[in-house]
C-alpha cells in the first residue's frame, strides 16, 4: 500500500515537471538594406558584359532607347564600310526572356538603303514592346545612282528577332536627329528637312494605329549639321513632347524649343532659344551630341537637357522646373581635360531624388 502510494507520488511529481511542447519558429532573418541604398547589386533581368553589337567596319551614328517600364534596350547604329560596300543601318536588341542580345539585323534593304552623303538613325520602344527605328539619307550626286532622299522606318515587334519591310514616311527630309514614343505607340520625330535653297526642322507623328501623317515643316532654318533631342513627361492622356535642336547664324549658336501635346493636333509651338555662355570663349557656332532627362521632383516635374561644344570641349546643361514652360540660362556642366589637347566630346545627365 505504502509503495502503491510512493508510485503515485513519483508520477504526480515528473508530470508536474514536464512541459508542453513548443511550437517550431523559424530562424529570424537579417533586416534587409534600408532603400534606396547604394548597394552595389545586379540589375534585375540584365545580362552579364557582352558584346552589344559586332560589326566588321566603323559605326559612324549610333542610337539607343529603352521600354519605357520595362528596361529592356535596343541600340541602332550606322556602319561605313569604307570601301565600296554601301554602309549599312544594323539593330540589336536585347532579349529579357532569354537574357542576351539578337543577332544584328540590317534594316535599310532595297531601295531604303541608307546611302553615303548624310547617315542618321533614330530608334524608340512603346509600351508594347514594338522597337521603332527610322533612317534618314541623301546622296547629292543623282550620278552615283544612289537612292534619293528620303527618310524610313521598320519596326519589329519580337524583339528584333524579325523587322517588318521598310516604310517611306518623307520625301525631302535628308536626316532624322531625334525620336520619342510614347507608351501607346505614339511616335514623333525630329527632322531636317529641305526647304527652298536651305533646310528647316521639320516634324513627323505616326499615331497609335499606326498611320503616318504627312512630315510638318516648322520654317525654322537648319544646318545639316544640326542636331537634337526630344522628351515625352506626364502620364498617357497628358503627356507632352518637348524638343530641342541646335543652329547657328553667322557663327553665334542658338536653339528651337519646340513643344506640343503626344496625341494632339495643334500646331507645335516653336520658341527661338539665345544661348548666352557663362562665361567669353566658351561655346562655338557648334553644338552636337545632345541628351535629354524628364524626372520628377518633390515640387512637380522637370525636364533638362545637356550637350557639349564641338569645338570648345565644354559641356552645358539648360533645365526647366515647371514641366518645359520656363528654362534657366546655360549652365557650364563640365570643362575639357586639362592640356591644350583635351576635348570633352559628351557629357550624360542623371537625377538623384536622394539629394534632388
Amino acid at each position: 500500500m505504502h509503495v502503491r502510494y510512493a508510485l503515485i507520488g513519483v508520477l504526480l511529481l515528473l508530470m508536474g515537471c514536464v512541459r508542453p511542447p513548443v511550437a517550431l519558429q523559424p530562424t529570424a532573418l537579417a533586416p534587409p538594406p534600408a532603400y534606396p541604398t547604394h548597394e552595389a547589386r545586379p540589375w534585375q533581368l540584365g545580362s552579364d558584359r557582352a558584346t552589344t553589337l559586332l560589326l566588321p567596319s566603323a559605326v559612324i551614328a549610333l542610337d539607343l532607347a529603352v521600354h519605357p517600364t520595362d528596361g529592356w534596350p535596343a541600340v541602332a547604329a550606322v556602319v561605313w564600310s569604307g570601301d565600296d560596300d554601301p554602309e549599312r543601318v544594323m539593330l540589336s536588341v536585347y532579349q529579357p526572356h532569354v537574357r542576351r542580345w539578337s543577332s544584328a539585323h540590317q534594316v535599310d534593304l532595297g531601295l531604303s538603303r541608307i546611302g553615303r552623303y548624310q547617315r542618321t538613325v533614330a530608334v524608340g520602344i512603346s509600351g508594347d514592346g514594338t522597337i521603332h527605328v527610322l533612317w534618314g539619307m541623301s546622296d547629292p550626286n543623282v550620278g552615283t545612282g544612289a537612292p534619293p532622299v528620303g527618310l524610313w522606318a521598320s519596326s519589329s515587334d519580337d524583339f528584333g528577332a524579325t523587322w517588318a519591310a521598310p516604310v517611306r514616311v518623307a520625301t525631302a527630309c535628308q536626316a532624322v536627329t531625334a525620336v520619342a514614343v510614347g507608351v501607346d505607340g505614339t511616335l514623333v520625330a525630329q527632322l531636317i528637312c529641305s526647304h527652298g535653297s536651305g533646310q528647316t526642322l521639320a516634324m513627323v507623328t505616326r499615331r497609335a494605329d499606326g498611320s503616318w501623317q504627312p512630315p510638318e515643316l516648322l520654317h525654322a532654318p537648319v544646318q545639316s549639321f544640326s542636331e537634337g533631342e526630344l522628351l515625352i513627361s506626364g502620364e498617357e492622356q497628358t503627356a507632352r513632347v518637348t524638343g530641342l535642336l541646335f543652329a547657328e547664324q553667322g557663327g553665334v549658336p542658338f536653339a528651337y524649343l519646340l513643344s506640343r501635346d503626344l496625341t494632339g493636333v495643334a500646331a507645335w509651338r516653336l520658341e527661338r532659344l539665345t544661348l548666352t555662355a557663362p562665361a567669353a570663349g566658351l561655346m562655338s557656332a557648334r553644338m552636337w551630341h545632345v541628351h535629354g532627362l524628364s524626372y520628377t521632383r518633390p515640387q512637380g516635374p522637370a525636364l533638362s537637357f545637356s550637350w557639349s561644344d564641338a569645338e570648345t570641349g565644354h559641356a552645358f546643361l539648360i533645365t526647366s522646373l515647371d514641366g518645359g514652360r520656363h528654362w534657366g540660362p546655360p549652365e557650364l556642366i563640365s570643362a575639357p581635360f586639362t592640356g591644350s589637347s583635351g576635348r570633352l566630346l559628351d557629357a550624360i545627365i542623371a537625377y538623384d531624388p536622394l539629394r534632388d
